[in-house]
């Protein structure tokens, strides 16, 4: 699991990177197609990033599961 926390890490700020796409699409000053590749970027890292968080909560869990049970 600690190998996780950095990949999280890392796919969170490469997505915070890209936070002014957004607001440059909501503004009215950009288009979608403005922005294509960078968009499909974060797509990828966002899918990434569900995944390993997915996995980090599995992980977790099953810890909780092993404190909880009797030995």
């Amino acid at each position: 699991m600690e190998i996780l926390y950095p990949q999280i890490t890392d796919l969170r700020e490469q997505l915070k990177s890209k936070d002014y796409i957004g607001v440059k699409i909501a503004m009215g000053v950009a288009r979608k197609t403005d922005y294509t590749e960078e968009i499909a970027q974060t797509e990828v890292w966002r899918a990434e990033l569900n995944q390993k968080m997915a996995r980090r909560d599995e992980l977790l869990a099953m810890l909780d599961e092993e404190e909880v049970q009797p030995e």
